[in-house]
């Protein structure tokens, strides 16, 4: 049943209780895995060669989906002894992703607390802070990790917490995915970026005895270095098409710098713990004087690499050497590579018992045929022509563009909820889960 069905059952049992609850998926969410940061590490070992070799130490997962209970909390006080401040909604996992207390087990945790970080309040509340909120950090360590420098810290890398919902008379849209769920993020951090949110961090570093340079053994502050490395953000980018990296390094500097710059593309789960490297590229020496910029780009094929990609995670990552001051710079970027939509268009009103024509449209973005392609679909509306329903559509050729209109009606029940929802989806012999969603209201 896994990740998505699990917190189903688990809203289900409760509800039957009488609790409150609700099923909350966390994108980019983060799976600490040690005891000593909150952050999410990966180390750099520099090697005799010059080349770099890397240990990630933690992960981050394309998402992560939790349950939220509405309970009381009086066995828990804040720090004046006030009751009732944690009261409300609390964290419990129906897949836990770590052992607490030596069984796999995480809540209640009180999301209040997650926003504050207050990571000894409740339980599992630090590992649960580190999915929603922790800094992802590259170190630059020595082979007996006794001395640690920070390359790089991305404090805006992880947690966008929703729950699932749909705005009414409004069908769905697969490049406005904000209308489809409701965004919670705010109840499990501050405003990314701002003051209280990285005051907030700090308190939960400092709580949990984080790596945040303030007198921790064997740490340094990262080198204040002129050169500047920069991976120019990526859009949506579809199965088929091409994925281009562009890197930009630029000397801000007031000397001439001697930079080796070494750039490697690789393809991971969605736990983007397992990769597969495709490609890299090489600078070695670069003489940059005062201003100089150096341009370099990879590019990936998306469809070439779908016979040896374990996923549709991309990473970019950049590690740069200057010679003068002997200092090591990091940066990374990271894609997620989606199918074709499935587009559903049609009303945003309908009568009780009536009918709808909805177009259903792909675009073959890929530069091979999609063979022996079905639609099938679910919900409360079923077509008129029965045919419909089970469709064999035959080839869609690359690039082209497949659609059809079919005739809906609405069912009768639930009769006192005014939506009614459709689910479809496309398979083929190359790629299957090319799903879209029609919702109607009723009036």
């Amino acid at each position: 049943m896994g990740a998505l069905g699990l917190p189903c059952v688990l809203t289900t049992v409760c509800r039957a209780l009488g609790i409150p609850c609700r099923s909350v998926t966390n994108f980019d969410s983060a799976h600490n895995t040690d005891k000593e940061h909150l952050s999410i590490d990966m180390y750099n070992y520099k090697l005799p060669n010059g080349d770099f070799e890397e240990e990630e130490i933690d992960s981050v997962w394309n998402f992560h989906v939790w349950n939220e209970a509405w309970m009381s909390r009086p066995d828990l006080e804040d720090s004046e002894g006030r009751e009732g401040v944690y009261d409300g909604w609390q964290v419990i996992d129906a897949t836990p992703q770590e052992r607490s207390d030596g069984v796999f087990q995480c809540g209640p945790c009180p999301v209040a607390a997650v926003k504050e970080g207050r990571v000894h309040v409740g339980l599992d509340t630090a590992f649960i802070f580190a999915e929603v909120n922790g800094d992802r950090v590259e170190w630059l360590v020595n082979r007996s990790k006794t001395k640690f420098i920070q390359l790089s810290r991305k404090k805006n890398a992880v947690g966008k917490t929703s729950v699932p919902m749909r705005r009414p008379a409004s069908p769905f849209n697969q490049d406005e995915e904000e209308s489809e769920r409701l965004d919670i993020t705010h109840e499990y951090k501050h405003e990314e970026g701002s003051k209280e949110e990285r005051a907030v961090v700090r308190r939960a570093e400092r709580a949990f005895r984080l790596a945040n340079f303030e007198g921790k053994e064997g740490e340094e502050p990262s080198p204040i270095e002129a050169i500047e490395l920069t991976i120019e953000e990526i859009g949506a980018v579809y199965l088929g098409s091409e994925l281009v990296f562009k890197l930009t390094a630029r000397n801000t500097g007031d000397m001439t710098r001697t930079v080796s710059i070494a750039m490697k593309c690789s393809n991971s789960d969605y736990t983007g713990k397992f990769e597969v490297v495709l490609a890299e590229k090489k600078e070695t020496n670069l003489v940059m004087k005062v201003g100089a910029v150096k341009v370099m780009t990879v590019k990936i094929d998306t469809m070439e690499t779908l016979k040896t990609a374990i996923g549709r995670t991309y990473t970019c990552s950049v590690l740069a050497s200057v010679k003068e001051s002997d200092s090591t710079l990091k940066t990374s970027e990271r894609v997620n590579v989606r199918n074709p939509p499935l587009d559903i268009t049609g009303p945003e009103k309908c009568k009780k018992e009536g009918e709808v024509t909805v177009t259903v449209s792909l675009t073959n973005t890929m530069n091979v045929p999609l063979t022996k392609c079905k639609l099938s679909m679910e919900g409360r509306m079923k077509c008129v022509d029965k045919t419909q329903e089970d469709m064999d559509i035959g080839d869609i050729g690359a690039g082209k563009t497949w659609s059809v209109k079919i005739l809906l009606k609405m069912a009768k029940v639930p009769e006192k909820r005014l939506m009614r929802f459709i689910n479809m989806a496309l398979s083929s012999e190359e790629i299957t889960d090319v799903t879209g969603t029609y919702a109607v209201q009723l009036i």
